[in-house]
């Protein structure tokens, strides 16, 4: 496996060596087909999941105030050992660091880890968040990423109204850039649950939160959520997007 890995470097730096010197003979379509053939070709048949730190993408603020706690917990299961090139304490921060920049006006207090067995805090809203998936699996030619995450929110200010919640997001890239490909993935899959969670910060904070029990109708939006990110990620084309969503609609489940 380690003749191989050093094999697909060299023929990576090999080719860009090359490519730099004669790049007006080429077009970028067979530059990327090329490095997509000589990146993959090796390692096709072998999967292999990668931790990469999340690069946090604020879409935009929201200007609401509040005060919240927060508890990370990470129950993340795997068969075999994970490449993790971002630790736990970092996958968090990154966490924090997307609440603390969408909601600049709220006051977030982060709990360590072992206090997420604890009681929530009386007269206040605190959300215990078990890290369920976050990472990005190698499989031939393409990284896919999910991140997965159990929330349970606690809103003890006039009461004990208790939610939970299951985010998830889905990122997917064409490997033409070796592990910045995994990067890109793993981008993907948590900003898009980090958006999801943002609409669930809000709505909680606000106190317009109900628990989903309309299920049918959640699941609808899950699998046209899932189709977009699809299409997004350009593994469906617009032609194939629309014939799958109408499917969806039609279907009464």
């Amino acid at each position: 496996m380690g003749n191989e890995k050093e094999r697909v470097c060299y023929i990576y730096n090999e080719f860009f060596n090359y490519y730099s010197k004669n790049k007006n003979n080429y077009n970028m379509t067979f530059k990327y087909l090329l490095l997509f053939i000589i990146l993959n070709i090796p390692l096709f048949g072998i999967s292999q999941s990668y931790v990469f730190c999340p690069k946090v993408e604020i879409e935009n603020q929201i200007d609401i105030e509040g005060n919240v706690f927060f508890v990370f917990r990470d129950s993340r299961t795997y068969e075999q050992k994970l490449k993790e090139k971002c630790t736990k304490e970092e996958v968090f921060a990154a966490f924090t660091n997307y609440i603390n920049s969408t909601f600049p006006n709220v006051k977030t207090t982060v709990l360590e880890e072992n206090q997420y067995s604890e009681k929530p805090i009386s007269d206040q809203i605190t959300f215990k968040i078990d890290l369920k998936k976050y990472d990005a699996t190698f499989y031939t030619g393409v990284y896919v990423s999910y991140t997965k995450l159990l929330v349970k929110i606690y809103d003890y200010r006039k009461g004990s109204e208790i939610f939970e919640f299951e985010i998830n997001g889905k990122g997917s890239q064409f490997n033409t850039l070796g592990y910045a490909s995994g990067k890109k993935a793993s981008k993907k899959s948590f900003n898009r649950a980090m958006n999801e969670f943002n609409l669930v910060i809000e709505k909680v904070i606000e106190g317009n939160m109900e628990q989903q029990k309309e299920t049918v109708a959640q699941s609808k939006v899950d699998r046209l959520r899932e189709l977009k990110e699809l299409l997004d990620d350009g593994i469906l084309t617009q032609e194939e997007f629309n014939s799958e969503k109408k499917k969806v609609l039609d279907d009464d489940l």
